[in-house]
């Protein structure tokens, strides 16, 4: 049998075709990949500068509520009165309006008036919603404490904060760990001198829960970090509060490339092989209006923060790059097969590729606008601009705050709510800042669309891509007019009598202070006049308190008319009345105001249909003529002052040494 062969002709292999196109295919989708991956990592990263933003908010506004607090206490009437007389009467007083205020803030567990020596006069203790004042026996000295020999150093118009950290009782940490900062200002009594320290102890972990509840959307592992680089919230809750235990973790030691950059800037991103590091920082001093104490201590390391704002809290989020990379990583290996089956599907595969990497995108954006919306519920405007300061985003609380609706912010610039109140000076520091560190932070006037004005507390912050390149400015802002108002309110409470509305005799110490000191400085010649009323109390027991508030109404005006608008007029006492009278010149010119203020007060008063009739004995003292220091200026007029009462029966007036008497 005869077999035929036939030659065959061998085909090249269908992968000799396929293979220049599936390493096309292949670059072209490793390049697609890795600049998806690029972008999504700076989508990452804009999401966590939001983030900690929101937690710095949060932060702030818990932090801010205290400075009323203080004032309010400090300047309270019951502790004006314990420290003139340390009366047990008034110490009851006072520890009643201690426990009150307690149980109505719930935020201070401990409010204490320490003495010169750091020994606990009154101190009241709050927890679970019940307070009350510790009894004599258990109060403890506080002399030895840091807070206490930082506090007692303190001037008229400073407060003390110390830095956050775990309260200790009789010599132990309290347990469970109750996170603290104190808040301490002096308080002075009638006389001017200063008679101790009055202390709040803040109850710091609610502001940290508040803390943890913003951060509920991050991506990352967030951190609170103290000034020294030590924890004070971490993921890992071990390592939280080292510094009360001696440890030697710190950011600063896990992770030193970061906390340099942190050191050097105010906020920003670092890049590490490891993760992706985004933070800002929190100056505690400048939440409360520049109320401030030099030096602040830290008791476990000795370091005094001799600039206020060294002392500095970090909020920072530490997002693991090994996220990215994983998904990368899945992403690359499964190109090769998807390769092969996007050839076969004739380009299926691919299409399916990219649309599964743009929903991917989707999602993610999806998720930061989903977090964005907390702004969206927050009572705080937020503006999103572009790098060239065009509005693109703005906040329901924006409209509110401003007038403009969203729609007519969008496109336009932040020139919008431009006051006028700020010259370039102004706006050239502001953009210094952000073109620096990225961030600025202050209180600025605005106006809104129906013209009228606003003060905010305005944060804005830059964001940058991995190049530096800002590409977007972020602005939120509080309108903080009402509580602007409110502290002006405490201040003049604080240093004006409410009746009268002249200086109190707080304010009155401190003015004489200064015009002494100005006095001593260039040479001049100061007068002081003590002014008390005669027949008055006549006036009240007759008449009833309400004509005689009427009276002492009528008596400020007359005084405030019978002197120079650079004298200080003030109500000391209940009909005593005093007048500082700066760079008087002659002493003729001090007998001649005196005399004027005599003449309007011997003028009958008509209230009611009631002619009433008052006198006045006025003494007076000079600087450098009688004394030179304020207590014995002081002395030397009310001496004259009782002096010419007793001498003349009310009536008369005369000269005696450097004094001018006059009465009614």
């Amino acid at each position: 049998m005869t077999h035929t062969v036939h030659k065959v002709t061998p085909h090249r292999p269908l992968l000799v075709y396929l293979l220049p196109y599936a390493v096309l295919l292949t670059a072209g989708l490793v390049l697609y990949l890795s600049l998806d991956h690029a972008h999504q990592k700076e989508l990452l990263r804009a999401h966590e500068q939001l983030q900690i933003e929101l937690a710095r908010k949060s932060l702030t506004r818990d932090f801010e509520q205290v400075l009323p607090d203080i004032n309010v206490l400090a300047n309270a009437r019951h502790l004006r009165n314990y420290i003139d007389s340390f009366s047990e009467a008034e110490r009851t007083a006072l520890g009643d309006e201690f426990i009150s205020f307690a149980l109505q803030k719930r935020i201070y567990n401990v409010i204490r008036l320490l003495d010169l020596e750091g020994n606990e006069r009154i101190r009241v203790n709050y927890a679970q919603g019940k307070a009350h004042t510790v009894a004599a026996a258990e109060l403890q000295n506080k002399g030895d404490s840091y807070y206490f020999k930082d506090s007692r150093t303190l001037g008229r118009g400073e407060l003390y904060i110390s830095p956050i950290d775990l309260n200790v009782d009789y010599g132990q940490i309290e347990i469970p760990y109750v996170p603290v900062i104190r808040f301490a200002a002096p308080v002075f009594d009638r006389q001017g001198l200063k008679r101790g320290v009055l202390m709040l102890h803040y109850l710091a972990e609610p502001m940290l829960g508040h803390f943890d509840e913003m951060l509920a959307g991050s991506r990352g592992r967030v951190a609170l970090l103290n000034s020294d680089g030590y924890w004070i919230r971490s993921h890992d809750r071990q390592r939280e509060w080292g510094f009360m235990f001696d440890s030697d973790m710190t950011f600063a030691t896990t992770h030193p490339r970061t906390w340099t950059d942190m050191q050097q800037h105010h906020s920003g991103t670092v890049a590490t092989d490891d993760a992706l590091f985004t933070y800002t920082t929190i100056h505690p001093v400048s939440l409360i209006g520049g109320y401030s104490k030099a030096e602040l201590q830290d008791e476990h390391h000795g370091h005094h923060h001799i600039d206020p704002d060294s002392y500095a809290w970090r909020i920072v989020s530490d997002l693991p790059l090994s996220v990215l990379r994983q998904h990368l990583y899945d992403a690359l290996f499964g190109v090769a097969g998807l390769v092969w089956l996007t050839l076969l599907l004739g380009g299926v595969g691919a299409a399916w590729v990219i649309a599964g990497q743009r929903m991917e995108r989707r999602r993610m954006a999806a998720e930061i606008e989903l977090h964005a919306k907390l702004y969206e519920t927050t009572t705080e405007g937020v503006m999103i601009t572009d790098a060239h300061t065009n509005i693109v985003a703005v906040n329901d609380a924006f409209a509110s705050i401003t007038g403009y609706a969203c729609d007519e912010a969008l496109g336009k610039t932040p020139r919008l709510l431009a006051s006028g109140r700020h010259d370039r000076a102004f706006y050239q520091g502001m953009w210094s800042a952000l073109a620096g560190d990225g961030h600025w932070e202050g209180e600025i006037y605005n106006r809104r669309k129906d013209g009228g004005l606003y003060i905010a507390w305005l944060r804005i912050s830059a964001i940058r891509n991995e190049r530096g390149q800002t590409i977007n400015y972020v602005c939120i802002f509080s309108d903080v007019t009402r509580r602007k108002l409110s502290e002006e309110e405490l201040r003049k409470r604080a240093h004006h009598d409410p009746l009268t509305g002249l200086h109190n005799r707080l304010s009155f110490d401190e003015r004489f202070s200064q015009e002494l000191a100005r006095a001593r400085r260039t040479q001049s010649r100061l007068g002081l006049l003590y002014i008390d009323l005669d027949a008055f109390k006549p006036i009240n027991d007759r008449y009833g308190h309400r004509t005689g508030d009427a009276v002492l109404r009528e008596v400020a005006v007359r005084l405030k008319s019978a002197v120079r608008e650079m004298d200080t007029v003030s109500r000391i006492g209940g009909d005593e009345f005093t007048v500082i009278l700066p760079e008087i010149g002659q002493a003729a010119n001090v007998e001649s105001i005196a005399d004027g203020i005599h003449r309007r007060l011997q003028l009958p008063f008509e209230y009611e249909g009631n002619q009433l009739q008052i006198g006045a004995s006025i003494g007076v003292a000079l600087f450098p003529d009688d004394a030179g220091g304020e207590r014995e200026l002081l002395s030397h007029a009310d001496a004259a002052m009782y002096g010419v009462k007793q001498a003349s029966d009310n009536r008369g007036a005369g000269r005696e040494k450097g004094q001018v008497l006059a009465s009614g």
